[in-house]
């Protein structure tokens, strides 16, 4: 039995080379959404007032220095324990954590003010961050959550659809669009009782829900799957990826001729070990490659979608 080391080695670096994968990450839906929404004014303080005993520090938070900001509301607070203006900085120090994007401590500072103020609409708003804060962290189970624990102990019409449309956002970005529309058409029903803002964009909302899904042109992943089964790389190529399929067939064709070529020269054992570590992987790798790849194609039309109306739609109109 003789084995052609030159054969093994490049059947060994072609392994290598396919094996290797690398992917680019960018932003997902609800970080674009969370990063947009700071920029809102549903991300200000509910305060009128502007209070002289932290003047510097609330300069520093201006200046978007959370960092030094965070640490001189904190020299304050332990300097005044009994202060009246703990709701006050304490929503500063929660600011500056999310600004900062330390969100387990600015957590932390919302969970203190929902359940430690006294002030009703302090406590309603950092309720309200908090549901933000989890979007933007893809804790969407926990947003919801938040959004029904809240929505009977506020029988005020403006702070239920205001709770309502985040709602709808939530469901919108896990591609749940029927109920995201259902929570967009009760705000409409509603009438614009509350916010012209949340009126307005949970009408043309509504409307996109109702179209925009049914546009989208879906890959089968099973049908992918069977493809590359039968042809491997044709699955790949079904869904547009016909570079990768082009990879797929040549790396099969490539594993088929050595180990034809091993079995003609009576090489079996080349042969086997071609088909065992190699081929079948390959063969078979490419159909389970060509339904993740119809996975991913479309969950990336759903985010081309979402990442449109979050543009459109999430953005410093008057509120």
């Amino acid at each position: 039995m003789k084995i052609n080391f030159k054969v093994l080695t490049f059947i060994i670096l072609i392994y290598l080379f396919f094996s290797s994968v690398s992917s680019a990450v960018g932003m997902e839906p609800n970080q674009l959404l969370f990063q947009k929404v700071k920029k809102l004014d549903i991300f200000t303080l509910p305060f009128t007032f502007e209070p002289e005993e932290t003047a510097f520090p609330d300069r520093l938070y201006a200046d978007k220095a959370y960092f030094d900001a965070i640490t001189e509301y904190k020299r304050y607070l332990f300097n005044n324990p009994d202060t009246p203006l703990s709701n006050y900085i304490h929503f500063k120090l929660a600011l500056a954590y999310l600004q900062s994007d330390e969100y387990h401590e600015g957590i932390k500072e919302l969970d203190y003010l929902i359940y430690q103020s006294d002030d009703r609409e302090v406590s309603y708003k950092a309720g309200l961050i908090l549901v933000l804060t989890y979007i933007g962290l893809g804790h969407f189970s926990l947003a919801e959550y938040e959004i029904i624990d809240k929505i009977p102990s506020h029988s005020e019409s403006p702070k239920v659809i205001e709770l309502k449309y985040w709602c709808g956002w939530t469901y919108l970005l896990q591609s749940r669009w029927d109920e995201a529309r259902k929570q967009f058409m009760e705000i409409i029903e509603n009438g614009e009782g509350g916010s012209q803002y949340y009126y307005a964009h949970a009408y043309a909302l509504s409307k996109e829900m109702k179209l925009q899904p049914e546009n989208i042109e879906y890959k089968s992943p099973n049908l992918a799957k069977w493809m590359s089964t039968v042809l491997p790389g044709l699955g790949q190529g079904y869904i547009g990826d016909w570079v990768s399929g082009a990879k797929s067939m040549g790396v099969n064709v490539l594993f088929g001729y050595l180990t034809g070529r091993a079995i003609a020269n009576k090489d079996y054992f080349q042969g086997a070990l071609i088909i065992y570590l190699c081929w079948s992987r390959f063969y078979f790798g490419s159909s389970v490659n060509a339904h993740s790849k119809a996975v991913q194609y479309n969950s990336g039309k759903d985010k081309e979608l979402i990442n449109f109306l979050i543009k459109k739609y999430i953005k410093p109109d008057s509120q």
